[in-house]
Parts: structure tokens; C-alpha cells; sequence
């Protein structure tokens, strides 16, 4: 998910006024839970390829819980540890009416499981708009982000001229909608500029 400053800040802003109370009502999503390694994963998962994300190694996994909303699945893990900080969940749907309305559905759906408020912001200009939110559920340290965002695979040139078709507006655009079930250090590493932590390996 590409980040703003707007966002950052907000990110950073959640993180700081989080409570945190008892057990931890996120420790994990999709079955993986957050500082579980990925080497302890169960074999029969399905681990791809790699790449960085920032600070983190991001591996495509097929989780041991799915949801049909979502293709495909990245866990985002410590480079040292080799600890999971966070699980991301993405797909790519046809136009912003309708990736807006599985975004929601998803945040309404969240903020009644987890209580926090569910509110979208807008980010950016016309063909690099982007609808996200942060959640912070009740007595928890951990974060649920997520948005959706053109793809721009359009404007790139990487379809075809069958696959593109003609774009006329919004409609006819292709979406990413992403969604990333984090922990307080994932949330830190990537989003707080001035974050610095001592030892990644407390997960």
C-alpha cells in the first residue's frame, strides 16, 4: 500500500493513543498469528516468492484461513527474526463504486468486531486517488489498515489493447483493494519516520 503523509500521520497518531488492556483482542488474521515464524508455518501452506516492503521481507502465502473477497495473500515478516509483523489480503476489482462498496462492507463489518470507528479518508488527485482507513480496536496495540487505489496498470501501458479496452471513467478503472492486519512494530516500522526500534526481535 503506498503511503501519504496525511496517513502517516494518522498511523502514527493511533498507535501513540492506543490502549491496551488484558489480552490482545488482534494478535494475528486469515490463521497466522503476529510474531509466529515463518518457518513454523504448517508444510502443507503454500510460501512463494519474496520480496522487501520497506523494512520487512513481504512473502506470498496462502493463508489457513481465506476469505473470497480476497486473491492473494502476503505476510510481512522481520528480516532478523524472521518474526510475521503483519498479514496483508489484496485483490484487484473493476471500478471505484465497487471497490469502495467491498471496502466498506469490510470496515463496517470490522469496526462491529473490533468496536473501533470505521472512517474513510481521501488522499491525492484524479488517477492517483486513494480511500483509506485505520482502525485501532479497543484494548489492543495492534492496527487494521487498508484502502482501496487505481492500479494504474491502464495508464502504464501493461495491458494489452484487448485487456485495456477503452476507459471512459472511474467504472471501467481497475482497483487494488488491500487490506493489512498489523502489529504496533510493523505499523511503527513503516508508517512513523522517526521510529527507531532497539531490538526487532521482541516481537
Amino acid at each position: 500500500m503506498r503511503r501519504c503523509l496525511k496517513f502517516q500521520i494518522l498511523i502514527s497518531s493511533l498507535l501513540i493513543t492506543a490502549p491496551v488492556y488484558g489480552k490482545d483482542p488482534l494478535s494475528g488474521a486469515f490463521g497466522i498469528e503476529f510474531g509466529e515464524r515463518l518457518s513454523d508455518l504448517p508444510n502443507d501452506l503454500d510460501i512463494g516468492m519474496s520480496n522487501m516492503d520497506g523494512s520487512f521481507k513481504s512473502v506470498s502465502i496462502t493463508p489457513p484461513i481465506q476469505n473470497k473477497l480476497f486473491s492473494s495473500y502476503s505476510a510481512k515478516v522481520d528480516p532478523d527474526s524472521g518474526k510475521i509483523a503483519a498479514i496483508e489480503a489484496t485483490d484487484i476489482i473493476k471500478g471505484r463504486s465497487s471497490c469502495l462498496s467491498t471496502l466498506e462492507n469490510i470496515g463496517q463489518y470490522l469496526e462491529r468486531k473490533y468496536g473501533d470507528a470505521f472512517e474513510l479518508e481521501t488522499h491525492g488527485e484524479d488517477g492517483e486517488k486513494k480511500f483509506l482507513f485505520a482502525l485501532t480496536p479497543a484494548r489492543s496495540s495492534n492496527m487494521i489498515a487498508g484502502g482501496c487505489h487505481e492500479t494504474n496498470l491502464e495508464r502504464k501501458g501493461l495491458l494489452s489493447d484487448e485487456e485495456k479496452g477503452f476507459f471512459y471513467d472511474d467504472e471501467d478503472v481497475l482497483y487494488y483493494l488491500d487490506i493489512i492486519y498489523g502489529s504496533a512494530y510493523y505499523f511503527n516500522e513503516m508508517y512513523d519516520p522517526d521510529y527507531r526500534p532497539m531490538d526487532g526481535s521482541g516481537l
